[in-house]
């Protein structure tokens, strides 16, 4: 879901896509890792980090739904 919503977001700048093939990867602190976090965090869920893996979690079984049927 994070490289849909990249491609998404910025769909004529593969040369800024190249780096970040995984979210694990990701600096979730500042640039797209904080602009995905923050709109995951609209959607009704945030990111959560178990033994080096991250994983999107929502607060609500609806927002799930509705999160993976638009990105998935």
């Amino acid at each position: 879901m994070w490289l849909k919503w990249l491609h998404y977001c910025f769909p004529n700048q593969v040369a800024k896509l190249a780096w970040s093939t995984h979210i694990d990867r990701v600096n979730l602190s500042y640039g797209n890792g904080k602009d995905f976090d923050e709109y995951v965090w609209g959607c009704g869920g945030h990111i959560r980090q178990e033994k080096g893996r991250r994983h999107l979690e929502f607060f609500n079984d609806e927002d799930a739904t509705m999160f993976v049927l638009k990105w998935a």
